[in-house]
């Protein structure tokens, strides 16, 4: 099947799905209120694990998904349906990563771990696609000329 050039396997698979009791709508709704009540600005463990759970409910629902555009012309329908899957996996990535993330560092600020902690955290994160989720794994951050401050407003 190839849309636009790309070749994928999924298209044919949600296109021949029956019509399920959820809608990719009612999904996008509840992955979006999920990641703005626990994964703002402002985080904590008990928020990022419930958060991380309904990502993985959601995903599962996912799969059971049915559209109710069967075509293959400018299936808006199914244009959603591609963009939640994708969103549903970049989400579950932000949620383990701020759960895996034990501190505050820019924008984010976890109230659980107020502080930064260069001695442990002055690392990238780097989030690998496995078969069971992301698996996240830390890389030493290269200074070059800028050394990192404290943010104060």
């Amino acid at each position: 099947f190839h849309v636009t050039g790309v070749q994928t396997c999924a298209l044919p698979i949600l296109l021949e799905r029956p019509q399920g009791a959820d809608m990719v709508g009612k999904l996008r709704l509840e992955l979006g209120e999920e990641m703005n009540q626990h994964v703002a600005v402002y985080r904590e463990d008990a928020g990022l694990r419930m958060a991380v759970a309904k990502v993985q409910e959601l995903k599962e629902r996912f799969k059971t998904v049915g559209l109710q555009n069967k075509g293959k012309v400018f299936n808006t329908n199914l244009l959603s349906a591609l963009e939640l899957e994708n969103m549903l996996d970049c989400a579950e990535v932000i949620t383990q990563s701020a759960l895996f993330r034990t501190e505050s560092r820019g924008a984010q600020f976890r109230t659980d771990y107020p502080e930064r902690d260069d001695a442990n955290w002055l690392k990238h994160t780097l989030a690998y696609r496995t078969d069971s989720g992301p698996r996240l794994e830390k890389l030493d951050v290269t200074i070059t000329k800028w050394q990192p401050q404290k943010r104060s407003y």
